[in-house]
């Protein structure tokens, strides 16, 4: 597994983070109070499929219309988000993981232990083609699926119940909390998948979410192409009273002079990675 490139994503996915929580300070009012962050960049976003995103910028969105198990917080430090606790047995290689009560899609559906079930053999299936496929290696018979030696369900990722989930690992792996903070590892709901078909995530309407914020259809989305759309505070999220933005406005800017003095820092040290 290439180390080096899962560590730069997972620190990208770590200042994304960072750099929504400094936009909440920086941001636009309305008459109400209600805060809005504004993002620019400098291209656009390819994806809303969290198996298949591989671009700073898809990646970016992701991080604040979907959740998965943890998060990093903005101390840089991995939390649970979607998981109430996470046991990991001695020998390293079990992970039992309860998820929240009541937990929900942006649709209103029922978010379940086995939409991560779904999600992580969807995107080690070498039929996806997910680039991050190989983010998933530490996770037992990932490597065997990916090479086409093993079917998507001997995936080390069981379902025991709606909030119960089991993850057994090849080999103890460290840092495996940090991965699980990447798109890779997201719940995703089946049903809706087969119901958009190829249609799914190339546009915010064939999408569906679970984080702090959504896309609303007719309201200024994202259609695969456009360069100005935005998102609104998901009510359906679990810690909804929390979330202090009323939503983000993206704007895609083709001449880097005209973005945002934090937007080209934030872009800088992502270079260095």
């Amino acid at each position: 597994m290439n180390k080096s490139k899962i560590f730069a994503f997972s620190a990208f996915s770590l200042s994304a983070a960072l750099l929504l929580t400094a936009c909440g300070n920086s941001v636009s009012k309305s008459e109400d109070s209600a805060q809005e962050a504004k993002y620019s960049f400098a291209s656009n976003i390819l994806t809303l499929d969290t198996s298949m995103a591989a671009d700073v910028n898809s990646i970016d969105v992701l991080l604040n219309v979907d959740a998965g198990l943890v998060r990093w917080n903005p101390k840089a430090q991995v939390v649970n988000d979607l998981a109430k606790s996470i046991d990991i047995s001695k020998d390293g290689k079990t992970y039992n993981v309860t998820l929240r009560d009541g937990l929900k899609w942006s649709n209103g559906a029922k978010l379940r232990a086995a939409d991560f079930v779904y999600g992580w053999q969807r995107t080690v299936d070498p039929k996806t083609g997910s680039q991050y496929a190989y983010a998933l290696t530490p996770v037992a018979n990932a490597s065997e699926i990916m090479t086409g030696k093993k079917p998507v369900d001997t995936l080390g990722i069981k379902a025991e119940s709606d909030t119960k989930l089991v993850i057994t690992l090849a080999t103890p792996t460290p840092y495996f909390n940090k991965l699980l903070t990447l798109p890779a590892y997201y719940p995703v709901n089946e049903a809706f998948v087969k119901k958009m078909g190829n249609k799914y995530g190339t546009s915010s309407d064939t999408s569906l979410y679970n984080g702090a914020f959504k896309f609303v259809k007719g309201k200024n989305n994202w259609t695969g192409s456009n360069e100005t759309f935005s998102i609104v505070k998901n009510d359906q999220f679990y810690d909804a009273k929390n979330v202090k933005l009323s939503g983000a406005t993206y704007q895609i800017v083709n001449n880097p002079n005209t973005m945002t003095p934090k937007m080209l820092s934030f872009l800088e040290q992502l270079i260095k990675l």
